[in-house]
């Protein structure tokens, strides 16, 4: 019965870690990414092109 019970803990603190890192994962994921944009210095009007397009098409190979 401790086992199980110390095992449900386990579960639970691993859980509450994985919800913690998961927001910050996706927020440095974003940081990456727009910085990769920012560095690449797309032209408005090419990304004004690509939005109007399916993304699929968008981000496929030109």
């Amino acid at each position: 019965m401790a086992e199980s019970q110390f095992g449900d803990a386990d579960a639970d603190n691993a859980r509450e870690a994985r919800a913690k890192a998961r927001p910050w994962l996706w927020q440095k994921a974003i940081v990456i990414l727009y910085r990769l944009k920012m560095q690449i210095h797309l032209p408005n009007r090419l990304m004004r092109k690509a939005h109007q397009h399916d993304g699929a098409v968008a981000l496929g190979p030109r």
